[in-house]
């Protein structure tokens, strides 16, 4: 444990500085306001423990879209209805963390799980990855530990589809949920542009096919910059270095280089792709060297 927080902190102290400073050079727009009908969210990048009073809600929209990440550059997992209650589990950047009371499918590499009798399935080793689409470039929602239980959905020769667990990282935007103790309202106008508003259309849309889909074409350079360096500081926040996934944050990042045209912003754009695949590297080299730690302790 004091080596994986060793290993996250050289991440966030060493790289989380100059995504701030990235932002700001290239005078992106800044976040909007916290919604004035809910609770703000703590803006910590972190899904930070909510008080107990304050532990489930009601969705408010119709058709809202349940995504894997804290942004519209994550995809789109399903779908809540009017009126879904959910428990709310912390929220990042204007998003809540939450846990729906039905079940939401997500898939994992049929090669990883041992399949049993009784529609369950086994993890087979550490660390595997629970998918939001059966695509291995689909987002990372949780990971299972060896011999963690599953419920089986589907079982196809690849990918096996089942109920994602209760660890799942599972985002609703703040505008888009009432907490419980308030009366439910209709959905609140959508704003597009900022990082962090809730999308025209977020309410009603269909699943995104994946996270570099999602943000509008209209989006500005600046905008896409904008939220790729959020996407970055809140995948630095995790507390579990291997389950960060910085893929979506690259694409955008990718996306406002090819679309700059004033130098800051190309500037901004690659030193935010250069840290990426420092970050991805440090990850990497940390996974290596838990794996020679966990064969040294085998007994």
């Amino acid at each position: 444990m004091a080596m994986k927080t060793a290993w996250v902190w050289t991440l966030r102290a060493g790289l989380g500085w100059l995504a701030v400073a990235g932002v700001a050079h290239a005078q992106a727009p800044a976040a909007p306001p916290p919604p004035a009908q809910l609770p703000a969210p703590p803006q910590d990048g972190a899904a930070a423990r909510l008080p107990s009073a304050a532990r489930f809600g009601v969705v408010t929209g119709e058709q809202v879209n349940l995504r894997a990440g804290p942004s519209i550059a994550y995809e789109a997992v399903g779908q809540l209805e009017r009126g879904s209650r959910v428990e709310i589990l912390g929220s990042s950047f204007g998003w809540y963390c939450v846990r729906p009371e039905r079940p939401v499918p997500a898939f994992v590499s049929a090669a990883l799980l041992e399949l049993r009798e009784g529609g369950v399935a086994l993890a087979r080793k550490d660390r595997v990855n629970v998918r939001a689409r059966p695509d291995l470039r689909s987002s990372v929602i949780a990971q299972l530990q060896q011999g963690q239980l599953v419920r089986v959905s589907e079982a196809g020769p690849e990918w096996v589809r089942i109920e994602a667990p209760p660890g799942a990282r599972l985002y609703v935007h703040g505008e888009l949920l009432a907490l419980e103790d308030t009366p439910p309202t209709a959905a609140a106008p959508a704003r597009a542009g900022a990082a962090g508003d809730a999308p025209a259309g977020e309410a009603g849309r269909a699943p995104a096919p994946s996270p570099a889909a999602s943000p509008e074409p209209s989006a500005s350079p600046a905008e896409l910059l904008a939220r790729a360096n959020a996407l970055y500081l809140a995948e630095l926040d995790k507390p579990d270095l291997d389950a960060m996934d910085f893929g979506p944050a690259l694409q955008l990042f990718e996306r406002a280089r090819e679309q700059a045209q004033l130098a800051a912003v190309r500037e901004a754009a690659e030193a935010g792709i250069r840290r990426v695949q420092i970050a991805l590297r440090l990850q990497e080299d940390y996974r290596r060297r838990m794996r020679r730690l966990e064969e040294a302790l085998k007994p």
